[in-house]
């Protein structure tokens, strides 16, 4: 990886290896090595109710990560649970523990004070500063040598001075640049300092369960006081950690107000319709819906055979072939571009409280929305979705948002009721009378649309393509559509979008931003599609200055051969700009340019004739080809689980146990691995959504046996897994497993060593 530039070795290769500074500073946002020991030998104080932990020096701390990197260690989240088992060489809890750290400290001086005595005059006369460690009941003094001054240092301003007097006064256990709370009192719960990244506490709640720690996360504002849950998620930065001993510290209405809860999806009430299918029933809460579902790819809505869903599929994939086939035959309207010449965003209605919307919430809601759009009849439907796809293997939808030519709904599909009420629009999107408008839909929208609703896209137009033919200047996003239509409110816009494009949209309830925002992906589209057509149009039938066709990507057309009537003289329109001219293939039409013929009409017979607009039609129909497809997630490679299994070979548990991967733990992970998809199949929902991988890796780790030793892990376990009866299996598996011998005694029929998964 060390690539050589001239024969001399780069910075940071094996030849040249950086210093213990350079290291300890490529772990930003991490702890370093050194530094996740001293972590675990504090928690490991808490756990126990020790009195105090030695703090490490900034020297101390820059030699550690030497040492570490040069050991070829990690650094990382992943590293610090292997630090448990030496942690205890850095815990002073008493006059053994304080002379150690003082005797480590002075020795790391010594060493210091030699290497650099080639390097500058070292003043030999040495001060020694008296450090007082007090313990709960104990007052200890330990002496701490201070580091020496060279004659080339400088005398400290007053100012420096005091701030490192007050630094020294200041109470508590220095590791990193993180000042945590001193543990003379030992209190429960603890608070940890709201300074430490986000790796840095993921890597403690990993330390935190491993030791035996109840851990959870609230948030605070800039002022100290505490936050919503809701603005907890949306913000990061300012979450802060708690630990606890007892889960009946954590247990009080002080804490159940302030503790964030991670939001959750309603697995038991939202089953996908791919998955739940084979469970339905005539008399289901799903059965009038998947009806719908069936009637809308023209199958027999009487039927009832069980495991349909690839027959269904295969029908709703025929509708769409079709389209793709022969999409000139479903366009249907007449464009006049002479109304169109100086069209804008800015000349539709903006998103705000006078444009009718409607947030659907309940069951009934999403019946009066599905009325209200078949009731318009105007041909168009503008769609988005947010969901939660945390993993290709399982994901579900949680919100949709919808636009017709003089409405916006945005449907809260995680409401109680409406999850199974969205596929009543599975008709509408399958009819190829209606054209459905969106953007980038190739990426989750049409599979989502299909897994969680049997819903097929019938005569799709992507935005996206459009624009990606017409070679936009300013980006492919819906955000840049807009402001290159001269949308006038595309800086609020773009503002709700990097706030909530990434966000947890599992978050009830919806906050009237994300709301907005939803509105914003949608309301736009059905003009944007008139303006791209009309720009699509223009650049196929658009001719240089001396009379050839324009390079529009090798598609292009002659303006005679169309069907067309022209209002005035096209010689009086050479409104084109210079980049055209020039025959550049930039976009033709948007803030500075214009189309060819003012008076151009033409009509839907004439728009089949227009070979780039026929070829974004047809690749945003094969888009909605691509539905979702079951993937099988591989047990034995996956990613969590081979982390889990290289941490836990140097693992020490909670009672100084070694914790490596055995076959034990082997044979209990595949047990909760087909323990969670026969609980997925009866529920009729994705194995992913009952339990994640990384759940099912920390419980083959740790082994809990009761709920109080489940919640170490996470105090906030899925809804799925506490439900009753699934807890009680959870906990018999592990039991049963801890009983049972390993394969390999069973083999051996005796006392055989347990196979180590380290390698």
């Amino acid at each position: 990886r060390h690539r050589r530039k001239g024969g001399k070795a780069q910075k940071g290769s094996a030849e040249n290896p950086p210093s213990g500074a350079a290291r300890t500073k490529k772990c930003n946002g991490r702890f370093a090595p050194e530094e996740e020991a001293a972590v675990c030998a504090y928690l490991v104080a808490y756990r126990d109710g020790a009195g105090s932990v030695a703090p490490v020096s900034s020297r101390a701390r820059e030699d550690g990560a030497a040492e570490g990197a040069t050991a070829g260690g990690d650094v990382g989240s992943d590293g610090i649970s292997a630090s448990v088992g030496s942690a205890a060489t850095t815990l002073a809890t008493g006059e053994k523990g304080a002379e150690g750290a003082a005797e480590r400290i002075e020795r790391q001086d010594e060493k210091e004070t030699e290497r650099r005595g080639g390097e500058a005059q070292i003043n030999h006369e040495e001060t020694e500063a008296v450090q007082t460690i007090k313990s709960e009941g104990r007052g200890e003094e330990t002496k701490i040598t201070k580091e020496p001054e060279t004659a080339d240092q400088k005398p400290e301003s007053n100012e420096t001075q005091g701030e490192k007097q007050a630094e020294e006064e200041e109470p508590g256990v220095k590791i990193g640049d993180h000042l945590f709370p001193p543990l003379l009192d030992s209190p429960s719960p603890l608070l940890l300092p709201t300074s430490l990244t986000k790796q840095h506490r993921r890597a403690i709640h990993d330390a935190a369960a491993q030791i035996g720690l109840y851990h959870a996360a609230f948030s605070v504002d800039e002022g100290g006081g505490v936050q919503s849950h809701l603005e907890s998620w949306a913000k990061s930065g300012t979450r802060q950690i708690v630990l606890a001993r007892s889960l009946t510290d954590l247990s009080g209405e002080k804490w159940q107000d302030r503790i964030d809860k991670p939001p959750e999806l309603p697995v038991m009430k939202c089953r996908p319709w791919f998955y739940r299918l084979e469970q339905a029933s005539d008399d289901g809460e799903y059965a009038e819906a998947d009806r719908a579902v069936e009637e809308a790819v023209g199958g027999d809505a009487e039927r009832k055979v069980e495991n349909d869903v690839g027959r269904v599929t295969r029908l709703g994939l025929t509708k769409i072939e079709k389209m793709c086939h022969d999409p000139e035959s479903y366009l249907t309207e007449d464009f006049n571009f002479s109304s169109m010449r100086d069209t804008d965003l800015s000349h539709y209605p903006f998103v705000d409280d006078s444009y009718p919307f409607t947030l659907v919430d309940t069951p009934e809601k999403m019946k009066q929305c599905v009325a209200e759009i078949i009731a318009t009849n105007t041909g168009e439907l503008a769609f988005d979705l947010e969901m939660h796809n945390k993993s290709k293997y399982y994901g579900l939808t949680c919100l949709l948002q919808l636009a017709t030519s003089s409405k916006d709904y945005v449907v809260d599909v995680l409401a109680p009721g409406v999850f199974s009420s969205v596929s009543f629009l599975a008709p509408i999107f399958s009819d190829p009378k209606v054209v459905k408008i969106g953007h980038s839909i190739v990426g989750n929208d049409v599979p989502c649309l299909h897994r969680d609703f049997g819903i097929f896209v019938v005569n799709a137009f992507d935005t996206y393509e459009a624009a990606r033919h017409l070679q936009f200047k300013e980006g492919l996003s819906l955000a840049s559509l807009c402001e290159h239509y001269n949308l006038p409110t595309g800086e609020e816009y773009s503002a709700l979008k990097a706030k909530y494009q990434n966000s947890d949209w599992r978050i009830r309830p919806l906050r009237e931003e994300m709301v907005q925002y939803g509105r914003y992906d949608v309301h736009y589209l059905i003009p944007l599609r008139k303006l791209l057509i009309r720009d699509l149009c223009t650049k196929d039938t658009c001719k240089e200055e001396e009379g050839e066709v324009a390079d529009v990507g090798a598609v292009s057309i002659e303006i005679d051969n169309l069907q067309t009537k022209v209002n005035g003289d096209a010689s009086d329109n050479n409104d084109l700009t210079e980049e055209t001219k020039t025959g550049h293939s930039a976009p033709l039409v948007g803030k500075e340019s214009r189309i060819d013929a003012p008076g151009l009409v033409m009509t839907a017979k004439d728009l089949g004739t227009v070979p780039l607009l026929i070829e974004v039609i047809k690749i945003s129909q094969q888009r909605c080809g691509r539905v979702w497809s079951h993937k099988t997630e591989p047990i034995h490679t996956n990613e969590l689980l081979l982390r889990a299994m290289k941490k836990s070979s140097t693992n020490i548990d909670r009672h100084g146990r070694s914790s490596s991967w055995t076959v034990d733990n082997m044979l209990l992970y595949e047990k909760l691995v087909l323990w969670r998809e026969n609980v997925a199949s009866s529920i009729g929902t994705m194995p992913g959504l009952v339990s994640t991988t990384e759940m099912l890796v920390n419980l083959a780790t740790l082994r809990p046996t009761s709920s109080d030793a489940l919640r170490r892990i996470s105090l906030f376990l899925p809804k799925v897994l506490i439900t009753h009866p699934y807890e009680g299996e959870i906990l018999d598996i592990i039991a049963k497993s801890v009983k049972s011998p390993s394969m390999k005694e069973k083999e051996e029929g005796g006392d055989a060593k347990k196979i180590l998964y380290s390698q």
